[in-house]
């Protein structure tokens, strides 16, 4: 569902615009507010249509100064753009919590797991930024407090499972590596040049094999499978299979979780999600 836009919003849009010659300056004309997109957790998206191109710009729901979420975000977007795996940074201000890129469109045809693997092999050979996500400390604290009451009276049937998980991925949890870590098919595009990534808004140091959890959540079991042996380029361990399966789990009460918080509407779906990984 689009966001609608405060007059602090429509105040940035026009200043921005004005300025179009810094950022398009092959268009003839001023470009025009195109609408609304939906939008992530922490901002709006909007579009910018020019004569024949068009842009999105990020704008931060509360702009904060200092706030070192839209500054990382800001950081790694432009550094995943210079290794050509995300659309290159045209203005960047997260001291306004702005961000504008070129719109990129969905060429037809679908990518390959191989080319996923590769994007994520991409991703994750970049510099670490920001605090490390400690997956395992997540998971304890999504048990101890639980975001919903219907996620609580599912979680509660598998308090000794899902804290063997926790104590599992914190012994067995891999070297810190820049991850996506919500890098679902929406947050993708298939290019001229390759697969690459959008929305970097929760990217973060962390475990890779979450990364990958998160990407397999949308994928059916052979194609998982395929995914983790083609990002190892090689069969998996024992026990990183497991290690796989652990964090698997963790993003199944993670993401049910944030839908409770943030998207109640797409609650019983996510919990059903959740049921069925417990029930694995």
């Amino acid at each position: 569902m689009a966001a609608e836009l405060s007059q602090r919003d429509h105040e940035l849009i026009e200043q921005l615009l004005d300025d179009y010659v810094r950022w398009a300056p092959d268009e003839a004309h001023r470009p025009t507010y195109a609408g609304t997109l939906t939008g992530g957790q922490s901002h709006r998206t909007v579009l910018l249509r020019g004569h024949e191109r068009r842009w999105v710009l990020r704008l931060a729901r509360q702009p904060l100064p200092r706030d070192a979420c839209h500054r990382r975000e800001s950081v790694v977007h432009t550094m995943a753009a210079q290794a050509g795996i995300a659309p290159p940074v045209l203005r960047a201000d997260p001291d306004l919590g702005l961000l504008l890129c070129p719109f990129v469109g969905a060429l037809e045809g679908r990518e390959t797991l191989a080319e996923l693997a590769v994007l994520l092999q991409r991703i994750h050979r970049l510099t670490p930024k920001g605090p490390t996500l400690q997956i395992a400390q997540r998971l304890r604290d999504q048990l101890a407090t639980p975001a919903d009451e219907k996620l609580a009276l599912l979680l509660s049937g598998h308090q000794r499972r899902l804290a063997q998980t926790a104590d599992r991925l914190q012994a067995n949890s891999r070297p810190s590596r820049l991850c996506h870590n919500d890098l679902l098919r929406a947050n993708r595009r298939l290019t001229a040049t390759g697969l690459i990534a959008l929305d970097w808004e929760y990217a973060c140091a962390g475990d890779p094999f979450f990364d990958l959890a998160v990407t397999a959540s949308e994928l059916k079991p052979m194609q998982a499978t395929e995914l983790l042996a083609r990002y190892l380029d090689r069969p998996p361990s024992e026990q990183e299979w497991q290690h796989f399966a652990d964090h698997r789990l963790a993003y199944a009460v993670i993401a049910a979780a944030w839908y409770a918080r943030y998207l109640p509407a797409a609650l019983t779906e996510a919990l059903g999600v959740l049921r069925q990984a417990l029930e694995n």
